[in-house]
């Protein structure tokens, strides 16, 4: 096997450190790293926070049915709003029986010219909204007859950036909801 030559010693008079000229580079790489580990502590504060948020569940979120948190999940995505999580929409409340939030819902759903009714169930009302540019958004609602209240999700067909347009949707059809309510 061959043997590896060893590097010449330096000589003794050739100076072991060349400091570069100007500020102390060793200091400016110091403050860079403790910058660094400031940041990256920040960082992980922030993200150990959100965490805890997203962990967090809403009175809404513990009041739904386990398969209807399951069924209208929203995706990471800015695009999709619920009345599930910590978005601010609360779900609708109706009285009667699930038929007859049902039947207001449908009533609702007729006034708005660009949805679609494309499935419908005992519990459950499955629409598509096309807008003026021809971008559709599904929309789930699902009845809590337990509660009497109305759970929805709406959420971009395509792309990942909606511009509010699904909440302020949503936030439309609760009002008109509200407002064919029996008196």
């Amino acid at each position: 096997m061959p043997t590896r030559q060893q590097p010449a010693p330096l000589p003794l008079t050739a100076p072991l450190f060349i400091p570069a000229p100007g500020p102390d580079p060793l200091v400016g790489r110091c403050a860079r790293a403790t910058r660094g580990r400031r940041l990256g502590m920040a960082l992980f504060v922030v993200c150990a926070a959100l965490a805890g948020v997203a962990g967090a569940q809403t009175a809404s979120e513990a009041a739904a049915p386990p398969d209807t948190a399951l069924r209208l999940a929203c995706p990471a995505s800015p695009n999709c709003v619920n009345s599930l999580g910590v978005g601010g929409l609360a779900p609708w409340p109706f009285t009667g029986t699930a038929a007859q939030g049902l039947v207001q819902l449908r009533a609702t759903l007729a006034g708005f010219a660009e949805a679609g009714i494309v499935a419908d169930d005992a519990l459950s009302i499955t629409a598509v909204f096309t807008t003026r540019l021809g971008f559709r958004d599904e929309v789930v609602f699902v009845v809590d007859p337990a509660r009497q209240q109305i759970h929805f999700r709406s959420r971009s067909l395509v792309g990942h950036y909606d511009f509010g347009k699904n909440r302020s949707r949503m936030r439309a059809v609760g009002e008109r909801f509200a407002q064919t309510a029996p008196r």
